[in-house]
């Protein structure tokens, strides 16, 4: 039987004078998707098992690159779907889970639409397909964090062949507080729906303090229309220059055991970037 772990996490800030914040939210916010876009994150994940020990430690720095418009007939023969780029790298301080971090390169595939941002399929890293939802079929599995949907772990719900049924709902437009949509439907394969849970949250990365609004994620991980608050934890930070932030919370059974399971949180800061609007 798992046990409920503990989690640590150190989270990396700079230390540079902080400016004033920008002028505060409008709900006019799109996610700048333009060729050339770029963001840099720095951040940390720590991983505990249920005895206490510590059994994963890293140091990671994400770039975000939009590479442009992604052409695929097989999704669409008209919309204009851009590539993103994550690349991540991580310095690994402790690994005894031998835990797999999904570093390197992959993509998602994204578009503004009128009422939001929608994701219409990914990459994992080193993975040689391209997990997306085609004009006549589904095809896909959840498994990495991919950045700019929600984090799903298939063996939180025990199935492993798990349908990809976008294109998901990432982002309604426009943001406003109290706003909340869906993003996956009952039983396909668990509802999921995302909320604006506050318009003006402070963060200050050291190098400037942006007002963000914060989405979080609500999850009913058995299908019985009640949340679950013990279930994964993901929530994002927007401002008008992107995500200023990213936090993730997820469980792993361990390869060689499945009666060991461990807890992380990684945390994600943007530290640099250079963007021009639509």
């Amino acid at each position: 039987m798992k046990k409920l772990l503990l989690l640590s996490i150190i989270l990396i800030v700079g230390c540079e004078n902080s400016t004033e914040p920008e002028e505060g939210n409008n709900n006019h916010f799109t996610f700048p998707l333009v060729e050339g876009n770029y963001w840099i994150y720095e951040g940390s994940a720590n991983g505990i098992n249920q005895v206490g020990d510590t059994v994963f430690a890293a140091i990671f720095t994400d770039t975000i690159y939009v590479n442009g418009i992604y052409s695929d007939t097989n999704i669409s023969d008209t919309l204009e779907i851009f590539e993103i780029e994550i690349r991540e790298s991580a310095d690994i301080i402790k690994n005894t889970a031998n835990y797999t971090t999904g570093q390197g390169t992959y993509y998602e595939y994204v578009k503004n639409d009128g009422d939001g941002l929608y994701s219409y399929g990914y990459t994992n890293a080193g993975a040689t397909s391209v997990m997306i939802a085609r004009k006549n079929e589904t095809i896909g599995t959840f498994y990495n964090n991919f950045f700019l949907s929600p984090y799903l772990q298939y063996n939180q719900i025990n199935d492993n062949d798990i349908l990809w049924d976008g294109p998901l709902h990432v982002i309604k437009y426009p943001l406003e507080m109290g706003s909340s949509w869906n993003y996956r439907q009952l039983n396909n394969p668990l509802r999921m729906d995302r909320i604006v849970v506050d318009d003006d949250f402070i963060i200050d990365n050291g190098n400037e303090i942006f007002s963000t609004y914060k989405i979080e994620m609500l999850y009913d991980m058995d299908n019985d229309m009640i949340w679950d608050n013990d279930a994964s934890e993901f929530m994002t930070y927007h401002s008008e220059v992107g995500i200023v932030m990213q936090t993730a919370e997820w469980s792993n059974t361990l390869p060689d055991d499945e009666d060991i399971t461990i807890m992380h949180k990684k945390y994600l800061v943007l530290k640099e970037y250079n963007i021009s609007n639509p």
